[in-house]
């Protein structure tokens, strides 16, 4: 149980919130492959979810030191991008690529030990979804938070699976009732890439402001940064930056 009078930070940095992030490693970790030799042998240790004297007391230390770096500095995550075969273009006839990006293990659990205090309310002991992930509208099908503390988010494949049969019901209904006589399929280009990050920071800040006294602002504004902004290990784009930067 995290206290309920503890500030942002301090939640951040409690011995329970990491764990909680430790806890549900399996569920965020999509990429292991990428992960170092050094990370696996660390993933598989934490697989044992009971080992508080050793390996889960060692990297709680050391997420602590990193967390506290992260909050007090300009320091921003550091995160390597490798480069994904995504398909051919025929028009401009080049192979399109998906920059994946990851981090080290312990940087990973970092980041959830950040992130879980603003997707969810854990103070009286169960989990709860928080102000922020409340305002997920009703029909998002992407990653959705979960009250499960195995994971945290719920399982993309049936959420996927949900979205179709919610839109093959819709395509059948309008075939009956002809209520529509005109399908309209969109797909937008580069839709992520195109999200300004500062907007994002915005509308979480706006949303959120009422509900932290000003010290605790201060570090939701940190938070939101570190886990919007990152430091990319420019040896991973030596021949790859016009592929990451396409508009530069």
């Amino acid at each position: 149980k995290i206290h309920m009078n503890m500030n942002l930070r301090e939640t951040i940095l409690s011995e329970k919130n990491i764990y909680s992030a430790i806890y549900a490693l399996n569920s965020y970790i999509s990429e292991r492959n990428l992960l170092s030799k050094e990370d696996l042998i660390l993933y598989e240790k934490l697989t044992d979810k009971f080992d508080f004297e050793g390996t889960i007391s060692h990297v709680i230390s050391e997420c602590k030191k990193i967390l506290n770096n992260i909050l007090d500095t300009k320091n921003l995550f550091e995160v390597s991008v490798f480069f994904k075969i995504k398909k051919f273009d025929e028009e401009e006839n080049i192979v399109k690529y998906r920059p994946l990006h990851t981090s080290s293990l312990i940087n990973q659990i970092c980041m959830a030990s950040m992130l879980i205090p603003l997707m969810f309310d854990d103070s009286d002991g169960t989990r709860k979804y928080s102000e922020l992930s409340k305002m997920l509208p009703h029909n998002f099908y992407g990653n959705i938070p979960s009250e499960n503390v195995d994971i945290l988010f719920k399982k993309w494949s049936e959420k996927y699976r949900q979205y179709t049969d919610s839109i093959n019901d819709k395509c059948r209904e309008y075939s009956r009732t002809r209520e529509y006589d005109k399908e309209i399929n969109l797909d937008l280009k580069d839709f992520f890439p195109s999200i300004n990050p500062s907007f994002i920071f915005d509308y979480i800040i706006q949303k959120l402001q009422h509900k932290y006294d000003l010290d605790d602002i201060d570090t939701l504004k940190r938070v939101v940064t570190k886990l919007l902004y990152f430091t990319i290990k420019q040896e991973n784009l030596d021949g790859w930056t016009d592929v990451y930067y396409p508009s530069l």
